[in-house]
């Protein structure tokens, strides 16, 4: 009998697997084990890209492993227009919204699991259990069971006898998936794949499963466990490719007798010691003597790699894929290899694995043949054998050759050194994501005053928004201009502003100075959002800008009382013109930090201005009839002048009152020295009133920062005294009408 022994060409990674496995000639196996070159063997193929190809290869996982799959079914964008109108008929008026979802299922794994963990969508989790899909929607898993049975809403869509089972094959049917997180299209999912219980991959099942799909009657396999938790055959290679890339990381050799495949772990112990060169030499009864008792090989160095570049799946950042080098430090040519293994190793021992793969190649590069005699015949493939010539070295048989006279043995090197390495390795770490549903969201639509560089030319409304739930992600904004009666949507938060309410009431202070003296203490939404402190510099050029109730102001120092809740100190108050709220505030007030900026802004006509707008904040999977609306009164204050400041009046000899006043702009907030601030409106005006006890005896309009109330006005308007009138001043615009008001009492 004759036994054919197979090397790895050029595959440093392989392993004595790899390059012992055994040909029955003239057997059924040769072919479904040895099949085409070894060149062509299992890659590190991208399996983060997901595919709707037909006849696509589905991998075969085994451990834990993330995978995309390949769409096997789908039904497509469905489109269904949102359902706007609430209490009554839909206004003629409103608009359409759509939204879209789509059903589909997704090939896993050509071989039964045990589950999945987590799925991902275009990189973002969706799922931290394999059973909850965040954006909504739901999930069955089929785990590729020879029992399955055809998936409902497959058997709705294809008929009743024509749906598939997809026995054998491990997948996901995943119904009415929102795209509206997707951009309206399905998107790249990718799901943590696991296909046995314990956290490693057993490798005598691997090769087991692998032998078992070439038909071989008669098998046996024992070997090592442990070293990896995940390993994928994603293409359709052969076995001897696969068997090739599992002895690469646990060195395993098999061969072939008597009808049976034998697959075993590398001993490193020594069962026979060779002899030595004076008693080699077998020769066939003929005595022909032509072919050496013994023969040594060497590979010229420059034909081996002096840096291995290993590549793998690596869990710590999510099964992204990772790269360790090893390195010789000879001096030499820097001749590089890189090699793909489809397995889920730490980084730690894919640097191990890279350093015993390089150190094992050269190493390997010394061979020898030997010519012994017939009582040497029962060697395989694989057995570690001693040398008389070399006492304490090991040899491993790579080839028996018997021939009529006696067995030749090839031989490699063996050291248990190879097999070490105390190489340490960081393959750095993955973006933390949490797997935890959006939850509700909490709304603040925000009338503000001119906060950005540009004056606004509409009224303007800022959207912030963000959640309790540490999922919270995004949230549809939608809008009804009728009281409630129809909405439609107005626009999609996706980042979430830092907002929350007072647990303390503010005292009032002064504008325009450091208030040293009070502090407020907020409380956050969103337990895991923070304030920071900041410099009084920072402060001053915008950092820190808050809305408390009605008032901007700005903070310098946070301190941290619990989980999401702050003190706030160092304050600048009544910013941009809010200086008459600072007397206004409350426990429980909103509070909202605008710096920076809520990213959306809704300018609304003018028309909108004194009018009251509802408000419904839907997170994913939320229907309208879900949520509570709110309601913002729209006052235009980014279009509002400021109110004049320092006004005086001052009563003549001849008993007319003189008022003064100095006007500001909402274009003038920047501190200039030696120039006015810009006007701001189309022309200046002002109107004052004149009221005592509420009721109002005259109203004035002038283009001045300046009148005169003459005596025989006040006269006519009060009789002979004026105590305890109130004039009011107010700067006018031409879109909104009277701005701010500064007040005087006589």
């Amino acid at each position: 009998m004759a036994t054919l022994i197979l090397s790895a060409v050029g595959n440093y990674v392989a392993g004595p697997l790899g390059q012992a496995i055994g040909a029955f000639v003239g057997s059924s196996i040769d072919h479904a084990i040895l099949g085409g070159s070894s060149n062509d063997g299992p890659r590190l193929k991208d399996l983060s890209v997901q595919a709707a190809t037909y006849g696509e290869v589905v991998p075969r996982v085994y451990g834990r492993v993330r995978v995309a799959g390949n769409v096997i079914w789908s039904t497509g964008l469905i489109e269904r227009r949102a359902d706007q109108a609430q209490g009554g008929k839909q206004s003629a008026g409103s608009t359409n919204s759509y939204t879209y979802a789509a059903s589909f299922a997704v090939g896993l794994s050509g071989r039964a699991i045990a589950g999945i963990a987590r799925i991902w969508a275009d990189g973002k989790l969706i799922s931290g259990d394999g059973s909850t899909l965040m954006p909504g929607g739901s999930l069955r898993l089929y785990t590729g069971s020879e029992n399955q049975m055809p998936d409902a809403l497959l058997q709705a869509a294809l008929g009743m006898a024509q749906a598939p089972a997809h026995r054998g094959m491990a997948y996901v049917v995943l119904e009415e998936l929102p795209l509206a997180d997707f951009a309206n299209r399905i998107p790249n999912l990718t799901f943590e794949v696991i296909a046995d219980s314990g956290p490693q991959v057993a490798f005598t099942t691997l090769v087991d499963d692998v032998i078992a799909r070439c038909n071989v009657r008669k098998r046996a396999v024992s070997g090592p466990e442990g070293g990896v938790s995940g390993f994928i055959v994603a293409q359709d290679t052969t076995a001897r490719s696969v068997l090739e890339a599992v002895g690469g990381i646990k060195p395993m050799v098999s061969d072939g007798h008597d009808g049976t495949l034998n697959v075993r772990a590398v001993t490193q112990g020594a069962a026979r010691v060779l002899p030595g060169v004076a008693n080699l030499g077998a020769f066939p009864p003929d005595g022909n003597r032509s072919k050496p008792a013994l023969r040594k090989d060497r590979q010229a160095a420059e034909a081996l790699p002096r840096e291995l570049q290993l590549r793998f799946l690596d869990p710590a950042r999510d099964y992204q894929t990772g790269l360790q080098r090893a390195r010789r430090r000879d001096g030499g040519y820097l001749s590089k290899k890189t090699f793909d293994v489809p397995a889920v190793l730490a980084a730690v021992d894919a640097k191990n694995l890279a350093e015993v793969s390089l150190a094992r190649s050269w190493r390997e590069r010394d061979r020898l043949e030997m010519r012994l005699g017939p009582a040497w015949s029962d060697v395989r493939p694989g057995d570690t054998l001693g040398w008389a010539e070399q006492p304490g070295a090991l040899w491993q048989v790579t080839s028996v050759a018997i021939e009529e006279g006696g067995v030749t043995l090839g031989l490699k090197p063996l050291q248990t050194a190879d097999g070490i390495s105390n190489a340490v390795a960081d393959g750095g770490a993955g973006v933390a994501q949490v797997g935890a549903p959006n939850g509700p969201t909490v709304l603040a639509v925000l009338d503000l005053p001119p906060i950005e560089a540009s004056v606004p030319k509409a009224a303007r409304l800022y959207v912030a928004a963000s959640g309790p739930l540490p999922g919270w992600r995004r949230a549809g904004v939608w809008w009804s201009q009728d009281g409630g009666t129809s909405y439609a949507q107005a626009a999609t938060v996706s980042r979430p502003t830092p907002l929350g309410s007072a647990l303390t009431r503010l005292s009032a202070g002064a504008s325009g100075f450091w208030d040293e003296n009070n502090t407020v203490d907020v409380a956050l939404v969103a337990g895991t959002d923070t304030l920071l402190n900041s410099s009084a510099a920072a402060v001053l050029a915008g950092a820190n800008l808050a809305v408390l109730g009605s008032e901007l102001l700005a903070f310098r120092t946070v301190t941290v009382l619990a989980a999401g809740q702050f003190r706030l100190s160092g304050l600048l108050r009544g910013l941009r013109g809010t200086d008459n709220a600072l007397s206004s505030h409350a426990v429980g007030e909103p509070f909202v930090l605008l710096s920076p900026l809520p990213d959306i802004a809704l300018n609304l006509p003018l028309s909108a201005v004194g009018t009251t707008q509802t408000w419904k904040a839907l997170s994913p999977g939320n229907a309208l009839g879900d949520v509570t609306p709110q309601t913002t009164l729209v006052q235009g204050k980014a279009l509002r002048p400021l109110s004049p400041v320092r006004l005086n009046a001052a009563t003549g000899a001849s008993g007319d009152i003189a008022l003064s006043w100095i006007r500001r702009s909402r274009d003038g907030f920047a501190w200039l020295d030696g120039t006015d601030v810009p006007l701001a409106e189309e022309s200046e005006r002002y109107r004052i009133t004149v009221s005592l006890g509420g009721v109002v005896r005259r109203v004035v309009d002038v283009t001045a920062p300046g009148w005169t109330y003459a005596r025989a006005d006040q006269s006519m308007d009060f009789g002979a005294s004026v105590s305890g009138v109130m004039i009011t001043v107010q700067q006018l615009s031409a879109a909104v009408g009277p701005g701010g008001a500064v007040n005087v009492t006589l």
